[in-house]
C-alpha cells in the first residue's frame, strides 16, 4: 500500500514554456541523473557531458556490464533528474553514440516535476469548470488544487471573508463531480481590483485522504485532457492558417 507521505506528491507536467524540452532551469551544475528500466530494480547513475532541449550526452561509464546493456542500452528507459530539492521525471531511449565513446539519451515525452499535490493547481477554462459553495453561496472559481481554490466576489459578499476565518460544510464542484469539504480557511484576500471585485483564496481543511485523493486524481485526469485538447485545437488552427 502506498504510504500517506508518498501520496502527498504528484507528477505535474511542466508549463508550456518549459515543456518543449530540457532547459538550463532543469540541467544545472551538480544535477544528478539516474536511469532504470520499468519493472527492473537496478538503477544507473550517469555524468553529464552536454545537452540540448531533447538530448542528454553522458560520459561513458568506466564499467558497462552485460546487465546494464540488457537493462538500459538501446532500450526505452525512465530518467530521474535531481536538482537540489527538485525532482524531474521523463522517459526516452538511451543509446551509444557513433563510436561508442559516450551514451546519448533522447527525450521522447514531456518532462514532469515532482511537487506536493496540494500545490498542483489547474486553472478554469473552456474545458475545466469549478465552483465552490461556502456559507450557502456558490462562487465560480478561478482555479483548484487538492489543497484549496480561489474565486472573485463582490465587495459586499467579501466582507465575511476575513483572513483566517473558517467555514464549515462546504462543497467543491469540479467538472460535474461534487466533493464535500468539511471545513475551509480564508488564506488570501486581495482587492477590490479595477472591476470592483475581491479575490478570495481558501484552504481545504479536515478532508479525508479518500476525498483528497479523488480531487488530485481528477486534476491529473483533467490536466492530461486539457493538454490533448489544446494541442488538437492548435494543430487545427495551423491547418487553416
Amino acid at each position: 500500500m502506498q504510504s500517506k507521505e508518498n501520496r502527498k506528491y504528484y507528477l505535474k507536467p511542466l508549463e508550456n514554456h518549459q515543456s518543449e524540452g530540457l532547459s538550463k532551469d532543469i540541467v544545472k551544475p551538480n544535477t544528478l541523473f539516474h536511469f532504470w528500466k520499468k519493472g527492473k530494480s537496478s538503477i544507473y547513475k550517469m555524468s553529464l557531458a552536454s545537452f540540448t532541449k531533447d538530448t542528454l550526452n553522458f560520459k561513458r561509464p568506466d564499467i558497462i556490464d552485460d546487465e546494464m546493456i540488457n537493462d538500459v542500452i538501446d532500450k526505452p528507459v525512465l530518467l530521474k533528474i535531481t536538482q537540489g530539492e527538485n525532482q524531474y521525471f521523463t522517459n526516452g531511449v538511451l543509446l551509444f553514440n557513433a563510436d561508442r565513446s559516450a551514451l546519448v539519451f533522447k527525450l521522447v515525452e514531456t518532462v514532469f516535476k515532482n511537487v506536493q499535490r496540494k500545490d498542483c493547481r489547474i486553472m478554469v477554462s473552456d474545458f475545466v469548470k469549478v465552483s465552490f459553495v461556502v456559507d450557502k453561496q456558490q462562487y465560480s472559481c478561478l482555479d483548484v488544487s487538492a489543497g484549496g481554490t480561489s474565486f472573485y466576489c463582490e465587495p459586499k459578499s467579501a466582507e465575511k471573508f476575513e483572513k483566517e476565518m473558517k467555514f464549515a460544510n462546504c462543497e467543491l464542484k469540479f467538472n460535474g463531480t461534487k466533493f464535500k469539504i468539511p471545513n475551509c480557511r480564508v488564506a488570501l484576500k486581495i482587492g477590490p481590483d479595477e472591476t470592483g471585485n475581491v479575490k478570495v483564496g481558501v484552504q481545504f481543511l479536515d478532508m479525508s485522504y479518500k476525498v483528497e485523493d479523488e480531487i488530485w486524481i481528477l486534476i491529473n485526469k483533467e490536466m492530461k485532457r486539457v493538454y490533448i485538447q489544446e494541442n488538437i485545437v492548435e494543430e487545427a488552427l495551423k491547418k487553416v492558417s
